[in-house]
């Protein structure tokens, strides 16, 4: 189960909220899905709210990053969106991407290292009901190309940013980093 393997003397999910919270992210979101209230109790004392996808098991990753994106739309003017096995992205690259989007306007941005596309991307709350209404079979990353150029790339030396951790060699490596 990701959210609760460790990672240096934390859990995958409670890093990512540790690395939102010291760049200074106050209002966190988690999407559950199968052992949700497993993953309520680790995150329980934290201020996290749990959203459930009842629909986890038939539907695809982008229907989790629908019901995020529901809830978190009309709280906030942007919002950082990662999936959980993104673990250990570092919080100082978060206050630049948020300084380039009120600086260019963006619609989202989305964080590189060495040219390669990572997590977590930062959308713009007003670029929220066309990611609702993408309809492809690319789920997130198409609906973020369907952006066009208000989507901007901002390249960070944090190699974090595209660690995920699919399959045991990948989470070998995030152990290692």
């Amino acid at each position: 189960f990701k959210p609760l393997l460790p990672v240096g003397d934390s859990s995958f999910i409670r890093r990512i909220v540790s690395s939102f919270r010291a760049a200074g992210v106050s209002d966190i979101a988690v999407v559950t899905g199968h052992n949700a209230e497993a993953l309520r109790e680790h995150l329980g004392g934290l201020g996290v709210a749990c959203l459930r996808n009842e629909d986890y098991a038939t539907r695809d990753m982008f229907s989790s990053v629908r019901i995020g994106l529901l809830y978190i739309g009309g709280r906030c003017g942007r919002a950082f969106l990662t999936p959980v096995d993104v673990p250990v992205f570092g919080a100082a690259g978060l206050p630049p991407m948020r300084a380039l989007m009120d600086a260019r306007g963006a619609s989202a941005v989305l964080p590189s290292y060495r040219g390669r596309r990572g997590h977590p991307v930062l959308i713009g709350c007003g670029a929220i009901p066309g990611i609702l209404a993408y309809r492809g079979d690319m789920g997130l990353k198409g609906a973020l190309y369907a952006l066009g150029d208000s989507a901007i790339t901002l390249e960070l030396d944090d190699p974090g940013l595209v660690m995920d951790a699919d399959e045991p060699e990948d989470y070998r490596r995030v152990l290692r980093y």
